[in-house]
């Protein structure tokens, strides 16, 4: 799928990427959403029904050995809301949302478990939320923080919450530190994720979770893109094109780069 801010040349990249990687055994065509057998394009694309998304990153070069995972809470997103469910939690404060607050709380519970799965597949006991700080998400901070809490904590694992800057500074710096970071459903957080996956995951893919556990995977860029395919290709089978496909992405290639590789 892509979005309107994903360029035409990058959806042209995944599709050829695609076919060349296959040869032509799986076709691609741009679609405006998707719930499975997808490839999310673009830099600001979220799949309906998606609640949860993860980078999961391993190292390269001066990260080598750095093991890390990103998870963002996503709230729900509908076709043509006036406010998205994400700024009604501030925009709307003093206003009845037992409704919107309970559709909150059950995507961000969903996105616990998920941070709790992680966390004990890694063998890790910490789970570290990264919040902004700052009035205009103080809503949607709260709540997010609660649930969270409520759910690692309840799971044994403890939690601590760090700003935006440290959480961004110490990814970049020391992100051996942060094995899992957790976050919510602002601007701010997904600019993060993006830095996170391109800094430290030489172009790591993200991967999209509906409400009822269905994976997409995506990119943003040739790297994370390519990353995204080879994800997608292997779940449907085509292990060794998937291979091929990683192969020719390493090492932060162009998209032509990448093509004439394979």
């Amino acid at each position: 799928g892509n979005g309107s801010a994903a360029t035409s040349q990058l959806v042209s990249f995944a599709t050829s990427l695609i076919g060349k990687a296959t040869k032509n055994a799986v076709s691609a065509k741009a679609v405006p959403s998707a719930t499975s057998n997808a490839v999310v394009v673009g830099a600001d694309v979220v799949p309906a029904g998606v609640v949860t998304s993860v980078t999961k990153v391993k190292g390269t070069g001066i990260y080598s050995g750095v093991s890390s995972i990103f998870v963002r809470s996503i709230l729900p997103r509908e076709q043509g809301e006036a406010i998205p469910l994400r700024d009604a939690l501030d925009v709307l404060r003093g206003a009845d949302l037992a409704k919107e607050t309970a559709a909150a709380e059950a995507a961000i519970k969903k996105s616990a478990a998920v941070v709790v799965a992680a966390a004990k597949a890694a063998g890790t006991k910490k789970v570290t939320i990264m919040l902004k700080q700052q009035s205009a998400f103080e809503g949607i901070n709260e709540l997010f923080t609660e649930v969270a809490k409520d759910v690692i904590e309840g799971a044994g694992l403890t939690v601590e919450v760090l700003p935006t800057a440290a959480v961004t500074n110490t990814l970049i710096m020391f992100p051996e530190e942060l094995p899992i970071v957790f976050t919510n459903d602002v601007p701010q957080a997904e600019l993060v994720e993006k830095v996170f996956s391109g800094v430290i995951g030489n172009g790591a893919a993200t991967e999209f979770i509906s409400a009822d556990g269905a994976k997409v995977y995506g990119g943003h860029s040739s790297s994370s893109v390519a990353a995204a395919i080879a994800s997608a290709l292997s779940e449907i089978g085509y292990s060794a094109e998937a291979n091929a496909v990683t192969k020719a992405a390493a090492g932060g290639k162009s998209e032509s780069e990448i093509l004439a590789a394979l």
